[in-house]
């Protein structure tokens, strides 16, 4: 089973070139444009004029933007937020675009965009999803993690990226795939990247989706990493999120977002319930939706009870969702989810899970 790139959004860490003078815990309705309101029973809160984000109307983006990646970080006591995106261009190639907000709603581009464009041959030509970057702390780097797809060869890999500045990037592995995907691996063919994370005591620990063997349909959640970019390797021993029982993720996941608030990691990740063909062998996820594990040491998880979030409360079409991002900042984590609108079709909305609190009335 060969699987369509998945377009994922992934949170990425700002670079130090400022001072952080205290941990923020700005509400975000002080400084957006519209207020948020709760959804009842959930933790969850949606924004009112979602949603934030459809396409950046730059002249060498050809169509919608690709995968999406957002990042909240602390400057001077308030969220300052970050985002790269993947696009087609006007002349048929592929680049990587980035942009800084505010209030994580308006955005502005860097007019120098793309700061990433795809080669022109090898395994990495035809696509760039499921984009995530996270701050490696100790080498004081962004690192881009990515699938990176060739249609002529129905090759895809796990791709890595490093930078700075956030705006320019190298090669890792000498643009070599870290990880070949939709082939077997050690007993697993894995599907595509979720989420990356990078602390000072692990280093890095991602999550990717796969199955058993070459035939399997399933993507279910493994983990890959390493102390730090020469040993990352993936831990094929067996899934951290199994798919099912149930059937909203009896397929597995198709996206998903890893962050840790206090002492508790929360997995907010897309189930899939099916496949839909798409073309020459490709498959998509069909009928996903939003739901929630939550885990002491990010590696085993338990799904909430509550699962799948109810999509007619957060105000998009049922069972469209797409790419997740979360963010913790201050109190509350920050959600960027793709998924389909009536009035624009597929587009951003940005919403609020605070962990602290009861669930909402």
């Amino acid at each position: 089973m060969r699987h369509l790139p998945l377009v994922a959004l992934f949170a990425a860490a700002c670079g130090q070139d400022y001072n952080v003078l205290q941990q923020p815990d700005v509400d975000p309705a002080d400084v957006t444009p519209c207020p948020f309101s709760p959804i009842s029973g959930t933790r969850f809160s949606r924004y009112d004029c979602n949603p934030v984000f459809t396409s950046t109307g730059e002249d060498w983006v050809d169509g919608g933007v690709g995968a999406v990646g957002y990042h909240a970080e602390e400057v001077l006591g308030h969220p300052f937020y970050q985002m790269w995106y993947s696009a087609d261009r006007s002349d048929g190639r592929w680049g990587l675009g980035y942009a800084i907000s505010p209030d994580g709603t308006n955005w502005t581009a860097l007019a120098d965009n793309p700061v990433v464009v795809n080669p022109t041959q090898g395994w990495n030509r035809d696509a760039m999803g499921a984009v995530q970057v996270v701050w490696q702390g100790d080498a004081q780097r962004y690192v881009l993690a990515y699938q990176g797809v060739n249609l002529e060869t129905d090759g895809n890999g796990l791709g890595l990226l490093a930078s700075s500045d956030g705006q320019v990037w190298e090669q890792l592995n000498d643009g070599k795939p870290f990880l070949q995907l939709s082939q077997v691996v050690d007993g697993v063919r894995y599907c595509w990247p979720l989420a990356l994370t990078w602390t000072a005591d692990v280093g890095f620990r991602g999550y990717i989706n796969g199955g058993k063997g070459l035939n399997s349909d399933l993507c279910e959640v493994y983990t890959y990493g390493g102390s730090d970019i020469g040993s990352i390797e993936p831990d094929n021993a067996k899934p951290i999120l199994p798919a099912g029982p149930k059937a909203y993720d009896r397929k597995g996941a198709s996206s998903a977002a890893v962050v840790k608030f206090g002492e508790t990691w929360y997995m907010f990740y897309a189930g899939i319930r099916d496949w839909q063909p798409i073309q020459d062998g490709w498959v998509a996820p069909y009928d996903t939706t939003l739901n929630l594990a939550t885990s002491p040491d990010g590696l085993h998880w338990e799904k909430s009870p509550d699962n799948p979030i109810d999509a007619v409360a957060l105000k998009h079409r049922p069972s469209v969702i797409g790419n997740i991002s979360a963010q913790v900042v201050g109190s509350r984590i920050h959600l960027w989810i793709d998924d389909d609108y009536d009035d624009v079709g597929q587009a951003v909305g940005y919403f609020l899970y605070e962990p602290d609190i009861e669930p909402f009335e």
